[in-house]
């Protein structure tokens, strides 16, 4: 049983969704503890093929099913996870390196515990003009919220 189950729920987002897979690949928690589960929502753009030739260091696999919506898919994402934590993302998110570890070693403390909200945007020196402008004006918002 894997320790983590990462869910991401999807709709026409092929290309959102290999970069999220390529950073878990990346996580600095052991790989063959966490699953990954791609719940696609009807998408026809290739998501589900792409997700069956990544090649992933940890164990992922997709759901496909017709277009109900982004609390369908993440329900259906939720009832197929064995993690003992699950952790649910958007198609549009690109987790850092320690994303994984932080979640679980937070879970650690045999509290109940859930985490929701918006992470910092971030970049660099590769990013272009567009990316830069959308992160200073996401993350000054939420430096004003905290």
């Amino acid at each position: 049983m894997p320790k983590v189950s990462i869910v991401i729920p999807t709709f026409q987002r092929c290309n959102s969704i290999k970069r999220i897979l390529t950073a878990l690949n990346n996580q600095t928690f052991p790989p063959d503890e966490f699953e990954v589960i791609v719940s696609i929502d009807g998408s026809e753009d290739g998501t589900r093929e792409m997700v069956e030739r990544f090649g992933s260091r940890y164990k992922i696999r997709s759901l496909w099913a017709a277009n109900s919506g982004r609390a369908g898919a993440c329900n259906r994402g939720i009832r197929e996870s064995d993690g003992e934590i699950l952790i649910i993302i958007d198609d549009d998110m690109e987790p850092a390196p320690g994303f994984v570890e932080a979640h679980y070693s937070s879970h650690t403390a045999q509290n109940k515990l859930g985490v929701i909200g918006a992470s910092p945007i971030i970049i660099d020196e590769s990013s272009t003009h567009t990316a830069r402008y959308i992160a200073a004006e996401f993350n000054s918002r939420l430096k004003n919220k905290m």
